[in-house]
């Protein structure tokens, strides 16, 4: 996605707290300097016939995320993705463009005829204290519509470490988020979304240990954009708009539920 750069346009950068904990993830949330970002716990299970064997991240996350040709080859290895052990992570800030990427180690005990799926069965996503939609009643704004999440996996295997340079770097990656303003929270007061969407739709079984990569990244693309209106903390979808609407400190996104699941091949 193309990056904008104008000396008009000041994006605010969000700030990001993932809170892990054995095999849980935690929540994005936007905060300022002065003010702590809320918390809450994500779960990262599997179903019966699924273990995890590790969570880790990719080492050039950082406190900032990565962008796509911060380095141009990456193979999967223990050098590039490590062990997350700390119950916290803290994580300074994310923009537009800025991704960070996850690995989910994991073995089955299925012999055959059988396939697993990452889903993602929940997730929050809390609307802007201040910025709503033009021509709405009080639509405020949520940091979903900007997030992509993509997905992949493979085997490890013994005969060398996986390039995994394309997942990494590129561009004309499958976004598997989606929403829309006219979903209703299955839960309204948390701003719970209970919407099975596939992050990684089919991964065959095998007897060896597999590992499901999945990337959360803040779009920088057009589609995402509001422009604000003549009225104060209103805004409109708009390609020649830019990212300000999602700077908000109540803004915030979190995976709620994430899943290993068998289905049939």
């Amino acid at each position: 996605m193309s990056k904008l750069k104008s000396k008009l346009i000041i994006i605010q950068c969000a700030a990001l707290t993932i809170s892990l904990a054995s095999v849980f993830a935690g929540v994005y949330a936007w905060y300022t300097s002065n003010r702590q970002a809320t918390i809450t716990a994500t779960n990262i299970t599997a179903e019966k016939g699924v273990s995890i064997n590790a969570i880790k991240e990719y080492n050039r996350n950082g406190s900032l995320g990565y962008q796509t040709g911060d380095v141009a080859s990456v193979e999967y290895s223990s050098s590039t993705f490590t062990s997350i052990t700390s119950d916290m992570i803290s994580i300074g800030g994310i923009c537009p463009t800025y991704r960070f990427t996850y690995a989910i180690e994991f073995t089955n005990g299925f012999t055959a005829h059988k396939n697993i799926e990452l889903l993602l069965s929940s997730f929050i996503s809390s609307p802007s204290a201040n910025y709503y939609l033009d021509g709405e009643t009080k639509v405020y704004i949520k940091l979903a519509q900007a997030i992509n999440i993509y997905g992949t996996s493979f085997n490890l295997s013994d005969s060398g470490n996986q390039d995994i340079s394309d997942f990494i770097n590129g561009t004309s990656l499958t976004d598997t988020f989606d929403f829309s303003y006219s979903w209703t929270p299955s839960d309204e007061a948390t701003y719970t979304y209970s919407d099975n969407q596939s992050i990684i739709t089919s991964i065959a079984a095998t007897s060896s240990t597999q590992v499901a990569l999945f990337t959360i990244e803040f779009s920088n693309d057009s589609s995402t954009f509001y422009l604000e209106t003549s009225t104060a903390d209103c805004y409109s979808a708009s390609t020649s708009g830019n990212s300000n609407a999602y700077a908000s400190l109540e803004n915030s996104f979190s995976l709620t539920d994430l899943i290993l699941k068998p289905i049939d091949a």
